[in-house]
């Protein structure tokens, strides 16, 4: 939701950091087969591939063998890139090459490399200290590109600067436009770069120029028509649109309506002409061992994973977007050989534990009427079977936990020909026959490189439920090409009745006053307006009676109110989060113009938690949760009204390293979550912003304002209210216009 939405996780590697120094590595030349390497399966670190069966293939005879790894972030501010991965993968790749007793003769290098020139300046160093035998090719990514991202927003310029002319190819270099081409013992490896990742004007599209296309395409013509039987590989950051896995991602980044952010449709024009070209693409960070991130359509596409963590795709509910938890424990790339005859192998490992994964991709040499373009089509969906949950049981545990009721549910894994890919999880309220559950579960096989050692049973916050009610659990099992098993009802459980519904002493609770002042009738803080925003009498509607009442008013952006708890720090500020009892804030308003992300009681800088209203106008809870650092949003899937006020409770109480959340919406139940650790206040960059909420706003650098917003009550609990008391806190706000 806010500025920093990353994870910290760190990773162990077993390889220490080399001495910086050395010179670029001579060119190989004559082929990739070192005479003087054992060609016998030695122990070097990594899992010596598996023979292939494939006939088209002649592993005795590869003339050609490079590294294809891509998002290596070597950034100030992250804990997922580290020198440390990038070093593990090339020592990797290159035990690779001299376990079948050839030479690296290139690492390509698909983007998101430094944010710094100094950055620039250790990557070199690792790389040279290695003493690589072959040719870095390499691309540049939105980290390295992009203002918003990079603290430099890096040109290939600049990367030339540090690392000499020596990297920039032997055929074509255009500086300016990022377009190159290599060739690199007879093979030729061409390298285009966007001239736009979105802006505010065009949305989230991924763009290049017409001087990018048009030179492309030139290039691939000439190369294939000198070598209509060989392979040509293009290196590109941004996935090329319907093509493997990850390429038809839709999440704005740019406030855009096209979500395009991810991929580019500018390129597929020309590369559908050329059915010898295998694109490289990254920026996604999406698991290879997942089959779809190999896709043949006119032209074959490859994703190549990251060096320094994995994303996903949005929207299961045990993943904060994209990134899901323990990310940074995976790291991946592919090794690509090449033999005398044109033909590729495609080997995908997993750089943490050394392994490879699934089998080898066998590319058949390019042919006239394009037969080797049809083994890892689409249609490899038609011949795949639907995992089961045969025998699959599950049982619910409830647990009492501050007045809250907090189920959890834990049922047998799904089995399938090669691996379930997530859950669909049902839980209805039979009493009534309303939803409290409709969700996806991601599986574990991203961080396994063997589906036999994938969780063999799956536990799943349910959240809060109601006493009273009895609910039924659905469950069925997905693989990754859709395939759903047969939904199995595994199990009902009962809720015994709720708790006392007297609420409890607010912490904070805020009067706005009629002479434009606010006070805080407990005397814990302060409120201050900011920019333009006001506090007067003003006609507001609720469940269709209008009546005069005072509030705080914004009108345009960056009007806004801003509540400070007197000499709390942030240390006090995190112990109130975190504290035993939870805690809970009441809002009761209306937001008349709904826009991306607004906050309307909220403090996210990175880090901390607020009640904002996100997805244009779904009224819920941000909470940091410090076992990703990144943020988690329990919230209601209605837009709230824009006419009329409404009135929001959100709770959250951390147990046994878990924060359950709630929101409720006119005193009904909207949505819970399980997020994992408690609440991350960060560290001294948080510090001037840690005991304060905006109200109309976010606090800190940069907000999440509203343009048209009245607030009449807010309070804050130190204890997670129970459903009975929201009801209780709901009705005291209904009698306001009775």
């Amino acid at each position: 939701m806010k500025k920093i939405l990353s994870i910290l996780l760190v990773v162990a590697m077993v390889f220490a950091i080399v001495a910086c120094g050395g010179n670029k590595p001579a060119e190989t030349t004559g082929g990739t087969k070192d005479p003087n390497k054992n060609t016998s399966n030695s122990t070097t670190g990594t899992t010596t591939p598996p023979a292939t069966t494939n006939p088209g293939f002649d592993e005795g005879d590869v003339v050609f063998t490079f590294g294809a790894i891509s998002d290596i972030h070597l950034e100030k501010n992250t804990t997922y890139g580290t020198e440390a991965k990038f070093q593990a993968a090339l020592n990797q790749l290159l035990a690779f090459a001299d376990d079948r007793g050839n030479i690296l003769d290139a690492v390509a290098i698909v983007g998101d490399i430094c944010e710094t020139k100094e950055q620039i300046t250790t990557f070199k160093n690792i790389y040279e200290g290695m003493n690589l035998p072959g040719e870095l090719i390499f691309t540049l990514g939105n980290h390295d590109q992009e203002a918003k991202y990079s603290e430099q927003a890096l040109t290939l310029k600049e990367y030339k600067e540090v690392l000499g002319d020596a990297y920039f190819g032997n055929a074509y270099n255009n500086l300016d436009t990022g377009d190159r081409h290599y060739e690199v013992n007879g093979q030729h490896f061409i390298v285009v770069q966007p001239e736009s990742y979105g802006s505010e004007a065009n949305g989230d599209k991924v763009t290049f120029s017409s001087e990018t296309v048009a030179w492309l395409d030139s290039k691939l013509n000439e190369i294939t028509t000198a070598n209509p039987n060989a392979y040509v590989y293009v290196l590109v950051h941004a996935m090329i649109e319907e093509t493997c896995y990850g390429s038809d991602l839709e999440v704005d980044v740019y406030g855009g309506s096209n979500g395009s952010y991810w991929y580019t449709s500018d390129l597929t024009s020309t590369l559908e002409k050329y059915p010898q070209v295998i694109t490289f693409s990254g920026h996604l960070h999406f698991p290879i061992n997942d089959e779809r991130s190999i896709m043949q359509n006119k032209f074959t596409s490859i994703g190549t994973g990251s060096v320094a963590y994995l994303a996903i795709e949005n929207g299961y509910a045990n993943v904060s977007g994209t990134v899901p938890s323990g990310a940074g424990n995976t790291s991946s790339g592919h090794i690509v050989e090449v033999d005398s005859n044109g033909n590729v192998r495609v080997t995908r490992l997993n750089f943490t534990t050394g392994e490879t994964m699934g089998d080898a991709w066998v590319l058949n040499a390019p042919t006239a009427d394009g037969s080797h373009l049809k083994s890892y089509t689409k249609d490899r969906a038609n011949n795949n079977a639907a995992p089961t949950m045969t025998g699959a049981t599950a049982k619910v545990d409830i647990n009492t936990i501050g007045g809250n009721r907090i189920a959890n549910l834990t049922f047998g894994a799904g089995s399938d020909d090669s691996f379930v890919h997530h859950y669909t999880i049902k839980v209805t309220n039979t009493t009534d026959n309303t939803v409290l559950k409709d969700v996806k579960y991601l599986s574990d096989f991203w961080v396994n490189t063997n589906p036999e050692d994938m969780a063999k049973s799956i536990v799943f916050g349910l959240g809060t439920v109601i006493g009273g009610n009895t609910y039924k659990v659905e469950i069925a099992a997905v693989d990754s090409w859709g395939a759903k098993s047969d939904v199995v009802t595994t199990t009902t459980f009962e809720v015994p009745v709720g708790f006392d519904g007297t609420l409890p002493e607010a912490l904070v609770d805020i009067d706005f006053n009629a002479d434009g002042t606010a006070t805080d009738k407990k005397g814990t803080g302060t409120v201050t307006l900011v920019g333009g925003a006001t506090i007067s009498s003003k006609d507001v509607t609720f469940k269709g009676v209008t009546k005069p009442m005072v509030g705080i008013h914004s009108s345009a952006s960056g009007d806004s109110g801003t509540f400070t708890f007197t000499d709390y720090t942030l240390e006090d500020m995190s112990a109130l989060y975190n504290g035993a009892s939870g805690f809970s804030i009441e809002a009761f308003y209306v937001n008349r113009s709904k826009s991306g992300t607004q906050g309307i009681f909220c403090a996210t800088e990175y880090g901390g938690l607020g009640f904002a209203e996100k997805g244009g106008g779904m009224p819920g809870l941000c909470v940091y949760g410090d076992s990703k650092k990144t943020y988690y949003y329990t919230a209601d899937t209605k837009v709230s009204s824009a006419t009329e006020l409404t009135h929001v409770i959100s709770t959250a109480i951390v147990y046994e390293n878990n924060i359950y959340t709630g929101v409720y919406v006119n005193g009904a139940l909207v949505d819970s979550q399980t997020i994992p650790g408690k609440v991350w206040m960060t560290d001294s960059r948080y510090a001037p912003f840690a005991n304060q909420l905006s109200i109309c706003n976010d606090i800190g650098n940069a907000g999440f304002p509203t343009t048209d917003c009245t607030v009449v009550d807010i309070k804050f609990y130190n204890v997670a209210l129970n459903p009975e008391q929201v009801k209780t806190a709901y009705n005291n706000a209904a009698a306001l216009f009775n």
